[in-house]
């Protein structure tokens, strides 16, 4: 089938499907450029919200809480809450997280997105990144797996669970890590 483009000067003229698919490409790469500026303009307001020292702290917080503190907390709080559900959302939840960080490794090698601070120097983060590239957020992939049988077995909980994971989502913002 034919797929008719207008020029410039208003003619018709039959494209090619290989001229379509790089047409298409330069959209998708355009797409991506400006989803990138946006990025910036939020992390960096976000960072820059985040330099108060008592907020620095509670962000700081947040993050060591999101790279395991937080999963601990919670599997001690669910074991010693003699809940008969409590056994089923620890293993589901250690098995939705087992399987993200099997395939996290190879996402981060093959998208190889480039932190915000790496992108923008006048970003500085405050902490330590734990590796190289920006997506996916190793914090907020381990949230998420954790926060999908935490509320399919404790469903009144939704709240805190939600909570928590903007916490998660917006202290990797503030950090300047994504």
């Amino acid at each position: 089938f034919e797929v008719f483009v207008s020029t410039i000067i208003g003619e018709r003229k039959q494209v090619s499907y290989k001229t379509r698919r790089a047409l298409l490409a330069a959209r998708i790469r355009n797409g991506f450029h400006e989803a990138q500026q946006l990025e910036l303009k939020i992390v960096s307001t976000q960072r820059r919200l985040s330099d108060h020292s008592l907020i620095q702290k509670l962000t700081c917080g947040i993050n060591w809480l999101g790279s395991g503190g937080l999963y601990l907390f919670a599997a001690v709080a669910l074991l010693i809450s003699n809940s008969t559900r409590a056994h089923v959302v620890l293993l589901a939840g250690g098995v939705a997280a087992g399987l993200a960080h099997a395939v996290y490794p190879l996402i981060k090698r093959l998208v190889r997105r480039l932190r915000p601070f790496e992108r923008a120097p006048q970003l500085r983060p405050y902490i330590q990144v734990m590796d190289r590239y920006s997506f996916p957020s190793g914090h907020c992939m381990t949230a998420t797996a954790v926060a999908i049988p935490f509320v399919h077995g404790y469903p009144e909980l939704i709240s805190v669970v939600v909570i928590v994971w903007a916490l998660i989502a917006w202290g990797r913002i503030a950090c300047a890590h994504h």
